[in-house]
């Protein structure tokens, strides 16, 4: 199981990511971790990663189930949180921790 903690301006984030499935958690969520189809994404970051969505009106359910089907590729809890950190600092969340725990 590995943590990571973020921060996004005031925002804090944090990720866990367990065997292949990841999962956010925020002080609006209430201490509760929501899996990865909670995960905000807007039109334009989606368009990017996927160009032939532009004029799907499902575009970011679409966008989410090749999400977490590209995650289910990967072949670590490391490369998976390697992946998820990349994404996040590249939209201007910076890590402030991460934790890998034994479970």
């Amino acid at each position: 199981m590995i943590y990571m903690t973020f921060r996004y301006g005031g925002e804090i984030l944090l990720v866990r990511v367990i065997d292949n499935e990841v999962s956010f958690m925020t002080p609006l969520t209430g201490g509760k971790f929501y899996p990865i189809d909670n995960l905000y994404i807007s039109k334009n970051d989606a368009i990017e990663q996927f160009p032939d969505l532009k004029d799907n009106e499902n575009w970011r359910k679409e966008a989410i189930k090749r999400l977490k089907c590209y995650i289910g590729s990967m072949k670590s809890e490391k490369e998976v949180a390697e992946y998820i950190k990349a994404e996040l600092v590249k939209t201007g969340y910076s890590l402030l921790k991460e934790d890998m725990t034994k479970t």
